[in-house]
This record gives C-alpha cells, sequence and structure tokens, in this order.
C-alpha cells in the first residue's frame, strides 16, 4: 500500500481530498498536514511515498516544503497544487519532467491519474523529484522575492528573484547570467531560501526560460552521448554478410555539437495544434533535440520514452542503411497494447513522439488528417 501525503491549510478541502481518495482509492494510505512544519515531522517519520502540496500555506510555506523536500528526499515524486500559473510555464514545468503540477480548482480525476503516475514512475526507478530548474520556475510563476543558495557537493551558488524576476547570479568564479547558467546545470542540488534578495540591481537580462533552456543545452553538449544498450543481432545466414563502400559507408568519427536554432513558442504551438486535432486522445507528446534526446517542448513529458525513440530512431536508420533499404519516411507508428498508439515524426535535428489512444482518436482520423497536419505545423516550427 502506498502512502500519500496531502498538504494544505485549507481544512475543508484538506478533508474533503483525503476522504475522496480513501473512498475511492482503497489501496492507498492517506495522510494529512496543514502545513510545512508538520509535513516535514510527518516525512522524517513516515515512509512517505508521494506528496500533493499546496503552496500558499502559513508556517512553511510550500516553497519551504519543497526545499526540504530537495535537501533530504530528492527522489520523492511531489505533485504541486495553486491557484495561480500560466499554460506556459505549466507545459515548462512538464517539459522538465519533474514535479507534477494541477492547477484549482481541482480536477479529481487529474489528481488520481497524477498520483498514480507518479507511484509508476517511482517504482520502475524513473523518480520524478524536485528538480532546480522547475522550482526556479514556480518562484517566477508566484512571483517571489528571495535568495536562493544552491547546493551541490563541494559546490555553491546563489540565485537572487525580485517579484518573480531573476536578477543576478553568483557561484565562486562567476557571475550574472554565466553563474545562472553553471547552477541551473548542476545535478541533485539542494535548495535553501532566504526570504530576502540582496541584489537590487538586475544583471540578467534574458528571461529564466531561455536561460534553462540554454543551460540544458550547454550542459548536453559536455556529456557523452551514452547509446542506449539494444541487445539485437542478425544471424549470417539469413542476411549475409554485408560490405559498405563509398557513400554507403557508416563511421564512428565523432562530430563536434552543432549549434541548432529552435523557436520554443512555435513547437509549443505545434503541440498545442495536435492536441486541439486530437482532443482525448492525445495521451502525451515530447518535442526533443535528435543530438542529446533532450526534451524542448512537450504535453505530460515522458522523458524516458523520449530517450527511447530518439535512440530508436537512430539505430532504425542505420540498420535500414546497411540492410539497403530506404531510411525512414515522414512518420513511422507502432501499435501497442491496450489499443495504444506511439508515433514518431523524425525531422532532422529535432524529432516528435506522441502516444495516442486508439479508443478515442478514429486511425483514419489520425493518419489522414492529424498527423499531415502535425507535421506541416512541426516543419514551419522548426523553420523559424
Amino acid at each position: 500500500m502506498a502512502t500519500i501525503l496531502i498538504v494544505d491549510d485549507d481544512r475543508n478541502f484538506l478533508l474533503s481530498l483525503a476522504d475522496g481518495l480513501r473512498s475511492l482509492e482503497e489501496d492507498l494510505d492517506i495522510l494529512t498536514a496543514p502545513n510545512g512544519e508538520e509535513a516535514v515531522q510527518l516525512l522524517d517519520t513516515s515512509g512517505i511515498d508521494l506528496i500533493v502540496s499546496d503552496i500558499k500555506m502559513p508556517k512553511m510555506d510550500g516553497f519551504e516544503l519543497l526545499a526540504h523536500v530537495s535537501r533530504n528526499f530528492p527522489g520523492l515524486p511531489v505533485i504541486i497544487i495553486t491557484a495561480f500559473g500560466t499554460p506556459e510555464i505549466e507545459n515548462n514545468m512538464r517539459t522538465m519532467g519533474t514535479f507534477q503540477y494541477l492547477e484549482k480548482p481541482l480536477d479529481f480525476n487529474a489528481l488520481i491519474e497524477s498520483i498514480y503516475t507518479g507511484l509508476e514512475a517511482k517504482s520502475s526507478g524513473y523518480l520524478k523529484g524536485i528538480s532546480l530548474p522547475s522550482f526556479l520556475q514556480l518562484v517566477e510563476m508566484e512571483n517571489k522575492t528571495c535568495t536562493l543558495k544552491i547546493r551541490e557537493s563541494n559546490k555553491t551558488g546563489f540565485l537572487y528573484f525580485t517579484k518573480g524576476q531573476l536578477m543576478d547570479a553568483e557561484t565562486q568564479n562567476l557571475e550574472a547570467e554565466d553563474a545562472a547558467l553553471e547552477i541551473i546545470s548542476w545535478e541533485a542540488a539542494a535548495i535553501e531560501i532566504d526570504w530576502k534578495t540582496k541584489r537590487k540591481t538586475k544583471k540578467i537580462m534574458n528571461p529564466l526560460s531561455a536561460i534553462i533552456v540554454e543551460a540544458f543545452s550547454r550542459k548536453d553538449e559536455t556529456q557523452k552521448q551514452e547509446p542506449l544498450d539494444l541487445d539485437i543481432s542478425y544471424e549470417e545466414e539469413a542476411l549475409g554478410p554485408v560490405e559498405l563502400t563509398g557513400e554507403e559507408s557508416i563511421t564512428q568519427t565523432k562530430k563536434e555539437p552543432k549549434e541548432v536554432i529552435m523557436n520554443i513558442q512555435k513547437l509549443n504551438e505545434a503541440i498545442e495544434t495536435l492536441k486541439k486535432d486530437l482532443g482525448d486522445g492525445l495521451l502525451a507528446s515530447d518535442i526533443w533535440m535528435s543530438q542529446d534526446g533532450q526534451s524542448i517542448a512537450a504535453y505530460n513529458s515522458k522523458p524516458e520514452a523520449t530517450a527511447l525513440f530518439n535512440e530508436l530512431t537512430g539505430f532504425m536508420n542505420k540498420t535500414l542503411k546497411i540492410a539497403g533499404f530506404p531510411i525512414l519516411g515522414r512518420f513511422y507508428l507502432l501499435d501497442l497494447a491496450d489499443r495504444k498508439m506511439a508515433i514518431v515524426i523524425p525531422m532532422g535535428d529535432f524529432g516528435w513522439g506522441m502516444l495516442v489512444d486508439g479508443t478515442k482518436a478514429q486511425l483514419g482520423l489520425l493518419l489522414n488528417i492529424a498527423l499531415p497536419h502535425a507535421i506541416d505545423v512541426f516543419e514551419e516550427a522548426i523553420a523559424g
């Protein structure tokens, strides 16, 4: 039985939510806390599997609770509930593949789905805990003024916010935007909050979302790409030996990462177009960069699937070329169990994957209308 901790200062909302979950989901053990302080006590004494927390609370609010989780329970799945937000920030949080975000008034069915998504991710080894980029976007969304002390191993940095705007940053050797890019790229960062800011002058001019994307891009360029271990072998008798010459040869020469120009807003608009065409039939969607498999725009992001399909697409193209077949066309489709479909659109420097419910989206509509429309919008988006 999984133990869920719900944290909210609205007693009536807290009790009704807990009672609703207990009555509908018998395999969940529900604990409640009216503020962050009591939540921390339960975290330290009980085996909590997932947290559902409001942001605005007395005593210790949701931000301080999240900071505590980042330092002491970095792999704990978290669902944030807030009355304030924008579709852009919500999408950015999902793109980061970190804590889940729900807006009031709360959709109870969406909450149940989010809870099981978090629990399944934890049991499979993919932990959707607190990441620094998602935390920073929450600070921006809630217009907070604070100084964040960020620690990773033996490194320490500071991020300064005024009314949700990132004003300045510093590490031991860097300042302003260079420091912010360095800090945001840190893994498993521990967060401490001071509700005062010591910087009044704005030295960082780019928006936070652009800095986060740039930090991820720089980080990916410096990391060695490790392909998935796909244990696929061929029988020589079946295929025969393959000899590659001239233009058909495939070398293992390491290429320098090339700069890719992208318009995140248009990529998000492409996903919104797909959502309109497929409605409830679209379960998840990610657009990623082919060179590293990093998702840059998403709806209900699935980072594990994104990494898998990026590797799979490259592997299939190489294998098809070796076998003398044409490479992949405009898209490929995988028929999954329970009438689900996985569809991937490879597009040069980018890839677009989607999970579709075949019971809610007709195959004819998908192949003849939604996919061609999606490809057209995708091509326009990556063209700038």
